[in-house]
């Protein structure tokens, strides 16, 4: 056991596949920060003027633009990936309404680039180091589990607590995964009706990505394995950037995909990428500290209680134990120890409120079928006969929905509002509306749109040209949103007597 220990998670490996993670991550990050400082005022503005609570929002948000490119060259890496942290812990939440999955993983890897060294190699600091002295003063090799926690934390607990959702989900164990959102108009960038007429073929890939998140977690760490895994899920990450607005998510799973290939890979793209400065890129393997203490005890056991901290962590935001099912109905017949319990609850609710916010580990329930029940109308606002930019005329995503703004225009304004409150609705149309209004530079005084809707038809059985009827629904007039900065006046024709025109 003990030399099995030593050769898969104590073997000493280049550091050069974090280097260039790190400078692909980071690059991702710094274009979905980028789509949220041009539209900042929908994830931070207020009602009624959209004017930020805080004045320095924009300027946080230039300084972390600027702090991801410095941390994705790898300059003063230590001190950029502590400020990149601290400023994704503020400025990712808050805008809880706007938060969608992906920000999870920028917060995990975030605090994770202030735990590895990640500058080691393929970054400014290596190149100037090796510029100031022939000899490195730091080794050029690190524990391999420092791979595979990245992987475990960034990607591998986050398929397995999903497949704890889509175990139960109709959508997913009747393989219709990827053919259900990509035959709804208002979940699908593309609208490819003759490939989702192929029915074995949608069914396929649903199944293939339902069983490649159970298989993930189990066989990363095989290195017969990582090569297949890569191309599959390159393949499936491939597919998601196509078809859904969800860019960021997509790129950013590749960039952690890129620890699975074999680092060698990198070692030779770093040298003839250091060749072009002059610089021996070769990765040192002989320095002192690497012959005098091949594995580092200390930094074994850190690693092995970080993981098992953020196990233990995402463990109890997946489940409610010792709270669920039969238990917590047992607990019940103890009346006298209600205090307590309601005591040990309320630690097991605020553990899981401090992991998500800090560290990113939430449950990952994501595109199952509360996504998808009661959403049978598409709300949208029209002016002069021109959809605004929230959705096109077929009802697939317009500019201004990517990434969290998609899943918070959705989820958290359009969902049909039998389920949420008027008041949503009105602000959620207030807020994108008010904000097409001020990108206008319109000098009306007062401002009225036309809300429109659009009937949407969700099944949860694979049937042909879904996609089509889904189409062919055109969009109704049913009120208007007179909005003048100051005040918000929302008007459904079918709730007062005021008739459409």
């Amino acid at each position: 056991m003990k030399r099995l220990i030593q050769k898969h998670l104590l073997k000493r490996v280049s550091t050069t596949g974090l280097g260039v993670f790190r400078f692909l991550f980071c690059l991702v990050l710094f274009f979905e920060v980028l789509f949220i400082y041009r539209h900042k005022e929908l994830y931070y503005g207020q009602l009624p003027d959209l004017t930020f609570s805080n004045p320095y929002i924009p300027t946080l948000l230039l300084c972390w633009l600027l702090i991801l490119l410095l941390l994705a060259f790898g300059v003063a890496t230590r001190i950029t990936a502590l400020v990149n942290y601290i400023l994704a812990v503020y400025l990712l939440g808050s805008f809880p309404g706007t938060i969608y999955h992906m920000a999870y993983t920028y917060l995990g890897a975030s605090f994770l680039f202030v735990c590895l060294p990640v500058g080691r190699s393929f970054s400014v600091d290596d190149l100037w180091r090796r510029k100031r002295t022939e000899n490195l003063t730091k080794p050029q090799t690190i524990h391999v589990c420092a791979y595979y926690l990245t992987i475990l934390i960034g990607v591998g607990v986050v398929y397995l607590d999903s497949i704890l959702f889509k175990v139960k989900s109709d959508v997913w164990t009747n393989g219709l995964g990827l053919w259900l959102p990509a035959s709804l108009p208002h979940f699908s960038n593309v609208q490819w009706g003759w490939l989702l007429n192929q029915k074995y073929v949608l069914l396929f890939f649903g199944y293939l990505t339902f069983a490649f998140e159970l298989v993930f977690p189990f066989t990363f760490f095989l290195k017969r394995m990582r090569i297949p895994l890569f191309v599959v899920g390159f393949m499936l990450h491939l597919g998601i950037l196509i078809f859904f607005p969800i860019p960021y998510f997509a790129l950013g799973v590749l960039a952690l995909y890129v620890l699975l290939l074999p680092i060698g890979w990198w070692d030779q793209f770093q040298t003839k990428v250091y060749r072009w400065f002059g610089v021996d890129g070769s990765v040192s393997e002989t320095t002192p500290l690497v012959l005098r203490n091949p594995w580092n005890k200390k930094v074994v056991i850190g690693y092995g209680l970080l993981t098992l901290l953020l196990l233990l962590f995402q463990f109890n935001a997946s489940f409610n134990f010792p709270f669920s099912g039969a238990i917590n109905s047992r607990l019940a017949n103890y009346p006298e120890y209600k205090e307590e319990i309601s005591f040990a609850k309320d630690q097991k609710k605020a553990v899981r409120q401090f992991s998500k916010k800090y560290l990113g580990i939430t449950p990952h329930g994501v595109f199952v079928d509360n996504h998808y029940r009661n959403f049978d109308e598409l709300y949208a606002l029209e002016h002069r006969g021109e959809i605004l930019p929230m959705f096109d005329e077929k009802g697939a995503p317009g500019p201004y929905l990517q990434g969290g703004l998609w899943v918070h225009y959705l989820f958290r304004v359009n969902r049909s509002i039998e389920v949420q409150s008027r008041g949503n609705l009105k602000d959620g149309l207030s807020r994108y509306g008010g904000y097409w209004i001020q990108q206008q530079s319109s000098s009306d005084s007062i401002t009225t749109l036309t809300i429109v809707r659009k009937k949407v038809a969700v099944n949860f059985q694979w049937q042909k040209d879904w996609l089509q009827k889904n189409l062919d629904y055109e969009w109704e007039e049913v009120g208007e949103l007179i909005w003048d900065g100051t005040t918000i006046t929302m008007k459904l024709w079918e709730e007062t007597t005021i008739k459409k025109p």
